[in-house]
């Protein structure tokens, strides 16, 4: 076990040069004294074995876990692109009048990494003790990149990180419960019961983007005739994921994401890790953020 507590790094080759091969764990093998820090990073409740939860953007690290981030091509010409706004204006008579305006842009060409979505788990280890650890790896070459983030995942998160072996691995297996969202009341949700607890995120989105996405779950909402609905927690802050019964549909507040339908049932989509949710491995559709969008999801709906 190796204990890092240096600024964020750029190698583990001193920090792993004493594992000869089998499985690596990065994590934390006490948390007794970390209930603020675990709250933040998405345990809400408080640390218990079995729970496991994509963390919360609290920087640079946690953020391109949870959301991926692009990569800018500078040294190749520019290109254009088209992005979506709120347009606002007052008539003669006093009222006033919006619409969504897509306007054409130009910037470098760019490639979307997608977000790693590595998730913290909460075991039990030796002596009934807490530990908080990410999955199992095998230390090889081409896994060192992986092992390198999830460190400094734990190091921002946190503050430090453990490598653990596989001969320190000796947690007793529990039942896996994922705990990235929260189930509104249940009942029909029309819109002015959902605007009520999502209003916050849309708060803070300003009021350019906002009142897009705003725009999205409305039709959503009352259109749909959601029979219940749940919004993301921690890493999935900004996913609203409505229950229609033969379909479910997982929106994003962002521009750009996209929506996914899927036809499983809630207990089963909601053990889905992002990034499969994102991949739509098991989505019936995925329908992009973009002009049609609204035509293509009442297909869904009806």
């Amino acid at each position: 076990m190796d204990l890092i507590g240096s600024s964020r790094l750029r190698s583990l080759e001193r920090h792993l040069h004493y594992v000869q091969s089998g499985a690596v764990l990065i994590g934390l093998t006490d948390l007794s004294q970390r209930s603020e820090e675990l709250a933040a990073a998405g345990f809400a409740s408080g640390p218990e074995a079995g729970l496991r939860v994509l963390p919360a953007s609290r920087g640079p690290v946690s953020r391109y876990n949870a959301e991926g981030r692009w990569e800018v091509h500078r040294d190749q010409p520019k290109e254009p692109y088209c992005v979506s706004f709120t347009w606002e204006w007052k008539l003669w008579d006093g009222t006033w009048r919006s619409e969504t305006v897509y306007q054409e842009r130009e910037r470098y060409p760019r490639s979307w990494i997608p977000a790693p979505s590595i998730e913290l788990e909460i075991r039990k280890g030796p002596n009934d003790s807490l530990v908080l650890v990410t999955d199992p790896l095998e230390y090889i070459d081409g896994n060192h990149a992986a092992l390198l983030h999830r460190t400094n995942l734990l190091r921002e998160l946190f503050g430090s990180a453990e490598v653990l072996t596989q001969e320190l691995e000796q947690y007793l297996k529990v039942d896996v419960r994922r705990v990235n969202w929260e189930l509104l009341p249940p009942g029909e949700m029309p819109w002015p019961r959902l605007q009520a607890h999502v209003k916050p995120l849309i708060d803070q989105m300003g009021k350019r983007k906002g009142p897009t996405a705003e725009s999205r779950l409305k039709l959503l909402a009352e259109e749909g005739e959601a029979a219940s609905a749940a919004v993301g927690l921690a890493g999935f802050r900004g996913y609203i994921a409505f229950d229609f019964g033969e379909n479910r549909v997982f929106e994003s507040l962002y521009y750009g994401n996209a929506t996914y339908v899927f036809g499983s049932d809630w207990e089963e989509l909601s053990q889905l890790s992002k990034a499969e949710i994102i991949r739509g491995d098991h989505a019936k559709a995925r329908i992009i953020h973009q002009p049609g969008w609204g035509t293509e999801v009442r297909k869904w709906l009806k």
